[in-house]
């Protein structure tokens, strides 16, 4: 196992204390952490488009956005949690209604 970063261990503790966990959406974290509404990707993953609050700094976002990512394939990866598609368009891109 290795050591998390205190950024981890925030987005950690918001999965593990979320009023109902087995539901939490990555959305949620993309919202609470980056400020960030919308992430869509092209197939090759050569484009990512955010969507997030004016007066928010991009390079801030990037990264917490980037650590995130990275965070949860590493749970998935390694069986902590299982992430499951709920998009019925089939499109690349996750979003808050």
């Amino acid at each position: 196992m290795r050591t998390f970063g205190n950024f981890e261990k925030d987005v950690l503790k918001f999965m593990v204390y979320h009023p109902e966990p087995q539901d939490m959406c990555a959305i949620a974290l993309f919202e609470k952490f980056c400020n960030c509404y919308l992430i869509k990707w092209t197939e090759d993953f050569s484009k990512l488009i955010l969507v997030y609050d004016k007066g928010e700094n991009f390079a801030d976002i990037r990264r917490k956005v980037f650590d995130i990512v990275v965070l949860l394939n590493y749970l998935e990866k390694n069986y902590y949690i299982g992430i499951f598609p709920l998009n019925l368009l089939k499109s690349k891109q996750i979003f808050n209604k």
